[in-house]
């Protein structure tokens, strides 16, 4: 096979969309434009050549070739992959240091991120209102509408702990995102008509607004409700993720709206050594566990507070599948669900009940980001085992 039968003969036609790019690097003695010419290769299948030093460094830049081919001329071929700035916070709140591993580590409290992590998403929390000039959010919240009796303006405690969640600077897995408040619960009382939870998907459905849409509702009502299952599927079909609480009742989620829904991303809660909390709902249409218990997070005035729920475990899974639909912009709303899912840590929980799923979500972070506080907590565990 010759290097023009490698280009064309691998997973797509030269300047046809191509979804790869590869380095192309030659050995030392290989001049680079005679290697080019040479080998009758088209420029506009070339998108950059590289060379640093005399010798030390020659390579080309191609949207496709097949990454196995042999060449004399070539030292090896590897694909392109994009570089991110990656941060660390230290001294996280659990939840955030537990979607970020695979495994329970007691003691670790840091959290690895992409800096720009859930850039060109827009999250929506459907709840009480959340209060935006909470300096938790710098100005990234917004205020979106109203559906509760009055025009009630009020933010509440829960909405404003739930959108904290999603994208605190300091509480939230989505540090950078930009997001909505959408009062469809009273601030008070915390309750709403479904009617006027149907109102605020309308709403995100028809928000002009440039990037994607992730929604959260951590909404439990007794009984299934088809119209907000069938808004929820419309959602999807407009490319928007829904993202919904399981509910509390230590019940079935399949009882509850809007936790019955197929269409709809459900989330039950753990605590802090992986179990099942007592109070989350399970079976069968629970798709992924996030923490749950004893969350601190942002609160009305200014302030902060603790709660649980699957209300707080629904906004941290929202935001680690904003976090990942982000680096993956091309997929859709429904095939986001699904890397979701199957991107989570599977078979870490106990005391799951019957047909519920051994899944817990996962950020997929930047393996560099956190190194230098990594080695310290390795050589404290270290020092710990040695000199104990």
């Amino acid at each position: 096979m010759n290097l023009l039968k490698a280009f064309f003969g691998f997973s797509c036609v030269i300047g046809v969309f191509c979804s790869k790019k590869f380095i192309v690097k030659l050995k030392p003695h290989v001049d680079l434009w005679e290697h080019l010419q040479q080998e009758n290769i088209w420029l506009s299948s070339v998108t950059d050549t590289i060379e640093i030093g005399k010798d030390d460094f020659k390579a080309y830049i191609v949207e496709d070739i097949d990454p196995s081919f042999d060449h004399p001329d070539i030292e090896y071929i590897e694909e392109d992959s994009e570089a991110v700035i990656s941060a660390c916070q230290p001294k996280s709140q659990w939840h955030l240091t537990r979607v970020s591993e695979r495994n329970l580590i007691p003691g670790r409290n840091y959290y690895p991120y992409i800096d720009n992590a859930c850039d060109g998403i827009n999250m929506y929390i459907l709840d009480q209102g959340a209060e935006t000039t909470h300096p938790e959010f710098e100005g990234r919240l917004s205020f979106g509408a109203t559906f509760v009796p009055n025009n009630n303006i009020q933010p509440g405690p829960h909405g404003t702990h739930v959108a904290s969640l999603m994208m605190g600077k300091t509480f939230g897995v989505c540090k950078k995102a930009k997001g909505y408040s959408v009062h469809v619960l009273h601030p008070n009382t915390g309750s709403g008509a479904f009617s006027d939870i149907l109102k605020g998907m309308q709403f995100v459905a028809t928000h002009q607004v440039k990037g994607k849409k992730v929604i959260n509702m951590s909404i439990s009502g007794k009984g299934r409700i088809q119209a907000v299952d069938d808004a929820i599927k419309a959602l999807y079909n407009a490319n928007i993720m829904v993202v919904v609480a399981a509910g509390n009742s230590n019940d079935d989620a399949a009882n509850y709206s809007p936790a019955f829904s197929n269409a709809a991303l459900v989330i039950g809660a753990i605590d802090n050594r992986d179990q099942k909390a007592g109070f989350s709902n399970f079976g069968g249409n629970v798709n992924l566990h996030c923490p749950g218990v004893n969350i601190l997070a942002a609160t009305i005035n200014g302030r902060t507070t603790t709660m649980s729920g699957t209300s707080m475990a629904s906004p941290i899974c929202a935001a680690v599948c904003s976090l990942l639909w982000s680096q993956q912009p091309n997929l859709n709303a429904v095939q986001m669900k699904d890397v979701c899912i199957r991107s989570s840590t599977l078979g870490v929980l106990k005391g799951l009940t019957g047909v519920t799923p051994n899944r817990l979500a996962f950020t997929n972070p930047p393996n560099q980001a956190c190194q230098t506080f990594m080695n310290r907590f390795l050589l404290r565990d270290y020092e710990q085992n040695i000199f104990a």
